[in-house]
């Protein structure tokens, strides 16, 4: 008797497990993310020979069909650009990924910030 009852108490322990198992794999959902670049950039205007050259971080939301970019132009101080930028974007849900130096042109040195957001 006590080996069918240890038999039947490994099957049911079986079951449960394979059970709980399946239930947690059917709950686990993908998570979906979208990401941003944050990247230096310097543009240089002029109007007959007077140049002015402007500098500061351009953020870009890689959509579906193209890139969604908004600029933070440097008007004060040499990182008041990527301040504001990156304090825009934490207030906005990004999380910061890495930051890596991508470009090695001295005319837009900087790094360059990656971001993910999770979408709802």
């Amino acid at each position: 008797m006590t080996k069918v009852l240890l038999v039947v108490l490994s099957l049911i322990a079986a079951i449960g497990v394979m059970g709980r198992s399946a239930l947690n794999a059917g709950a686990q959902v993908a998570r979906r993310f979208e990401y941003a670049r944050l990247a230096p950039y310097a543009r240089i205007q002029t109007k007959g020979t007077v140049a002015n050259r402007q500098t500061g971080f351009r953020a870009c939301i890689a959509a579906a069909a193209e890139w969604n970019c908004r600029e933070f132009e440097h008007n004060q101080g040499s990182d008041t650009s990527l301040r504001l930028a990156l304090s825009t974007l934490g207030s906005e849900g990004w999380e910061l990924v890495s930051a890596v130096v991508e470009d090695p042109n001295p005319q837009v040195a900087g790094l360059t910030f990656l971001f993910r957001r999770q979408l709802e």
